[in-house]
């Protein structure tokens, strides 16, 4: 079989996965009618997914507007590039593929989480990347010690437990820019358990990632205020967080509430990101009985609380090498 022949099976094979898992994985709740999958959110549907007779799926969105193939599909709800998307097709979600011409009783399976060993050479590394993206040694410091924080080779793990302490949501993080997929889930993840950083429990914020929720420590540490409590959901999409009785007790214990939005790559991507926050923000307020706020970075100052808490850190640097021969100047005189 040559090359050509290889590229156009791999493709065939991504576009025939069933999605339901990928769809759950992300914490939708699916509802199967004949060939057909209703996606749902708060029991209104978002997305339409169907099989074809070629054992391919196709999806729309809830207005009936084409999204395409499973490949446009998780392009357009991870955000990432054509090859990300048949990577966490193929490899990574551990979804059944069609080939076996059913979509009955697709279950994803109850798996122990177990995280790699790491050792000081792993964790330092670790703590490298983090540093090089604007988080403080002592922020990372802080979030080890609480577990929220872990390590292995070429990644680092945030994770999130139920209440009696055991593992049941982590989300990696590649160090290495040339890793294929950036992100992904540990099969077994379950997101009705965030990962939480804990702080001032009086402020919540409800971020997508980890590095995230540490920058904003370091925002808040910077401004000389308390850094708040953050639940790390996974994304905008994301509602089975909120179904979690302590979640809720967080929520309902706060005085304010803050989600964190992202600037997106395209107005459509911004759109839909936009409607599914509204959805966190209508069950976040049920849930809590406040008024949820909304903060976003400035459009030149960063996709995110990361990026513009490095771009921040980055300008006082900046600052603060322009004033010192100032200052060293004055001291002369």
């Amino acid at each position: 079989m040559d090359r050509f022949e290889l590229i156009k099976n791999e493709l065939k094979k991504a576009k025939s996965i069933d999605p339901e898992s990928y769809f759950i994985s992300k914490g939708y709740a699916v509802k199967k009618e004949g060939r057909h999958y209703s996606v749902r959110i708060n029991d209104e549907e978002v997305f339409r997914t169907t099989r074809l007779d070629d054992g391919t799926y196709v999806t729309c969105d809830k207005f009936s507007n084409g999204i395409g193939d499973n490949i446009s599909l998780v392009r357009k709800i991870d955000g990432c590039n054509f090859n990300e998307a048949i990577s966490i097709l193929n490899k990574n979600m551990n979804i059944l593929s069609s080939n076996n011409n059913s979509i009955n009783n697709v279950k994803l399976e109850k798996t122990e989480i177990k995280l790699p060993r790491s050792d000081n050479n792993i964790v330092n590394s670790g703590r490298k990347y983090l540093i090089e993206r604007g988080i403080s040694l002592e922020t990372i410091i802080k979030a080890e010690k609480e577990n929220f924080l872990k390590y292995a080779e070429g990644s680092i793990f945030f994770v999130g437990y139920d209440e009696h302490g055991k593992i049941k949501n982590v989300t990696k993080r590649a160090t290495n820019k040339d890793d294929q997929i950036q992100k992904r889930d540990f099969k077994g993840s379950e997101k009705y358990y965030p990962q939480i950083l804990k702080g001032n429990k009086k402020t919540v914020w409800i971020v997508e990632g980890g590095v995230d929720a540490l920058a904003l420590h370091d925002l808040a540490k910077r401004a000389a205020k308390e850094p708040p409590m953050v639940l790390v959901t996974g994304g905008a999409n994301v509602l089975s967080s909120f179904k979690n009785p302590t979640v809720h007790e967080i929520l309902k214990n706060s005085e304010k509430i803050i989600i964190s939005l992202e600037n997106e790559k395209s107005l459509e991507t911004q759109e839909f990101t936009n409607k599914a926050h509204l959805k966190q923000k209508s069950l976040i307020n049920e849930i809590s009985g406040k008024n949820a706020e909304f903060w976003k970075a400035p459009n030149d100052k960063g996709k995110d609380l990361a990026e513009y808490n490095l771009n921040i850190k980055k300008n006082i640097e900046v600052n603060q090498i322009i004033q010192k021969p100032v200052q060293m100047k004055k001291l002369a005189l």
